[in-house]
């Protein structure tokens, strides 16, 4: 994907739309405020969002591409054979249900169930693969490839360090207002926030694969790892 550039800008679309749905998550949650934007008139506000916005998603898989060199697959991956890490179709159906449930009813307990906001979409992207009787994004992992977790992991964290490095002190920046951990930041961001990034970068790497390979009929995953150490 990242050698491929049509792909790659197909990320910056994808991602503005991404974002956005957080922000409408947002909305029942209060998680994140914006200080600093009051001269942006509503269109203004806007552009200026998506466009920042559009940027997440290549800023994620960029990193994951630039950390693939630095780890090369385990010395018994084996590429060629087909192996499954597949729920049953019910309990893959059970957990779709559920986290679009969960997602139904924030605005009811939005202090208590405001952590599902980050993880209920990868959950029911594996939920929609097992339903259809897919391999889910966790497969490689009976492969010995453990790439396919820790390096969005690792990109998800570096970069969510270095979002928060930049927004903290800005003219215009976002701050936190977040339940029951709202206490000692690293910048403006609550140090147990930082954990959030974890399973976003999952979340990120999941998205983008999901659906530039919908877009371009073609199976990605191994592609973005296919970068071999200099």
């Amino acid at each position: 994907m990242l050698g491929n550039p049509g792909r790659f800008f197909l990320l910056f679309p994808i991602s503005a739309i991404f974002w956005w749905y957080f922000e409408w998550l947002n909305r029942f949650v209060q998680n994140w405020y914006y200080l600093g934007i009051a001269d942006f008139s509503a269109l203004a506000y806007v552009l200026h969002a998506t466009l920042c916005f559009s940027t997440v998603l290549p800023a994620v898989l960029s990193t994951v591409g630039l950390l693939s060199t630095f780890l090369s697959p385990p010395d018994h991956y084996q590429s060629d054979r087909v192996s499954r890490l597949s729920l049953e179709r019910w309990m893959s159906r059970f957990l779709l249900v559920g986290m679009v449930v969960i997602l139904a009813v924030l605005p009811i307990g939005p202090d208590q169930l405001f952590p599902f906001v980050w993880v209920a979409p990868l959950f029911i992207i594996i939920g929609m693969q097992g339903a259809a009787g897919r391999p889910n994004f966790f497969s490689p992992l009976l492969r010995g490839d453990w790439r396919r977790v820790l390096l969005p992991v690792q990109a998800g964290f570096i970069c969510g360090f270095l979002w928060e490095m930049w927004n903290w002190k800005s003219l215009a920046h976002w701050e936190y207002s977040i339940p029951y951990v709202d206490c000692y930041h690293l910048f403006a961001m609550p140090v147990l926030g930082y954990l959030g990034y974890l399973p976003f970068g999952l979340e990120c790497q999941v998205i983008a694969l999901s659906f530039v390979s919908f877009f371009s009929g073609d199976i990605l995953e191994d592609e973005l790892y296919s970068v071999t150490r200099p």
